[in-house]
């Protein structure tokens, strides 16, 4: 009988534009549900025929979906509002990592002053042989440095920016990919990127790190902080 209740739409004045975001929350509203379907249910006992009056057990259906529509209505907007505090949350923490390094996967380094460039990598197991190859943005061998061992998990490292024969390599940027075994078993090396946070903006993957090195990441990307 009051089938069309909870799916029926609000008339609304040409004169007030809605966007279509707008009109899903006001349409999704808990009240404005029960307020719609309070006038139609008024409208239709006004309207029914005295020979045939409403059906009581269709009417407390009809209540019994009111309750249910509502109550998802209500569950939708405590989760969104719950999403909404964990994105501010996110960002907020976001913002504690300004002016600190950060690790994210990746084989990138800049050499941009005479400190050299700094990088990591992670190894699954303790390494007896760790070596890093670094190249120039053409794929060439600038330099190629023995680390010794190394322990597993994060290890860092700073490349001094001097090339295979001793000389300064120009600013600039490089990639790395390093090497590890153990008695002549090759070790798993996960190479990191480093870089230090400047800034911190919101998108909708959540926030995003922009890097001193020019570059952004993710701030559920980060592995490591120093």
């Amino acid at each position: 009988m009051f089938s069309t209740a909870l799916n029926s739409t609000v008339n609304t004045n040409p004169a007030t534009a809605m966007t279509k975001d707008e009109k899903a929350l006001l349409e999704a509203d808990p009240q404005k549900i029960q307020e719609r379907f309070i006038a139609l249910l008024t409208a239709q006992m006004k309207n029914q025929d005295p020979l045939a009056p409403a059906d009581n057990n269709q009417i407390t259906t009809q209540m019994s979906q009111l309750s249910t529509v509502t109550g998802i209505a209500n569950m939708n907007k405590n989760i969104s509002d719950i999403g909404k505090t964990l994105e501010s949350t996110q960002t907020l923490n976001a913002t504690g990592l300004l002016g600190r390094a950060v690790l994210t996967e990746g084989n990138e380094l800049r050499l941009v002053d005479s400190k050299g460039a700094q990088f990591a990598f992670d190894l699954a197991s303790d390494a007896q042989d760790v070596s890093v190859t670094i190249k120039d943005v053409t794929g060439r061998v600038v330099a190629v440095q023995s680390l010794g061992s190394g322990d597993s998990g994060i290890n860092e490292f700073t490349w001094d920016g001097t090339d295979q024969n001793g000389q300064k390599a120009p600013f600039g940027k490089y990639t790395f990919e390093v090497e590890s075994n153990s008695g002549g078993n090759k070790v798993s090396a996960k190479e990191l990127q480093r870089g230090e946070v400047l800034g911190v903006t919101r998108s909708a993957e959540g926030p995003v790190l922009r890097l001193a090195n020019g570059t952004t990441v993710k701030f559920s990307d980060v592995i490591g902080v120093n």
